[in-house]
């Protein structure tokens, strides 16, 4: 993947994109340790994005039905508590939350 970035860098003749680049490779070279590909696949765990882009999907649908209408503290809100019900998190969340009045 660095290899790619460094390649896709000295393609670029701009230098706004050029720069962008080489921090993306920089953010990712710091990186490397962390990313575990084989690790996650021999545990069973998706290494894509397509559940990610797909939970984003499922919750911007349920922001932008018919009729509805939100300000951005309400979004927020409704977008949180949506996360916290669909990572299972929600008893958790529940359980470990001081008490509100």
């Amino acid at each position: 993947m660095l290899d790619e970035i460094t390649r896709q860098r000295t393609a670029l003749r701009s230098p706004a994109k050029r720069a962008a680049l080489s921090r993306l490779r920089n953010y990712v070279g710091e990186r490397t340790s962390m990313i575990r590909y084989a690790e996650s696949r021999a545990r069973g765990w998706d290494i894509g994005s397509g559940p990610t882009e797909s939970l984003c999907k499922t919750m911007a649908r349920r922001l932008k039905g018919p009729g509805m209408r939100w300000d951005p503290a309400g979004a927020d809100a409704v977008l949180n508590l949506t996360a916290l019900q669909d990572s299972n998190a929600w008893e958790n969340y529940w359980k470990l939350s001081p008490q509100r009045n």
